[in-house]
């Protein structure tokens, strides 16, 4: 399993670097729920794509590396979800929006952001 998981890692990181978004399904250790997959830092959900895109770019040029637009269609309409993650710990996802919320005092999107549970099929 954690070669694995360390494949799907590798290909994680390839899709970061080529700009494309990724699923959320990447296996990472839950705490404790076999159905918990990982955790993420979502930025905002919206309907504006570019939005969403222009945000995500933003957090990439500032270092974070592995925030992605995850899109998803709910009644309908498609939902595009800024993320940073996965993590494998909730307390790590927690850590991390700690951080950027020092960080990022007056950022609105850090400040409304919440720790998002990715579940698995």
């Amino acid at each position: 399993m954690k070669a694995i998981t360390n494949k799907l890692a590798m290909i994680f990181a390839l899709f970061m670097f080529l700009g494309l978004t990724a699923c959320t399904n990447i296996p990472v250790e839950g705490d404790n729920n076999p159905d918990v997959k990982g955790y993420v830092v979502q930025l905002i959900a919206t309907s504006n794509v570019t939005k969403a895109f222009n945000i995500r770019n933003t957090f990439l040029k500032e270092g974070y590396k592995n925030t992605t637009v995850n899109t998803i269609t709910k009644s309908g309409k498609k939902i595009h979800r800024v993320q940073i993650g996965p993590y494998g710990k909730k307390s790590d996802g927690e850590k991390m929006l700690m951080q950027m919320k020092k960080r990022y005092t007056k950022n609105q999107y850090v400040n409304s952001a919440v720790v998002k549970t990715i579940y698995g099929k």
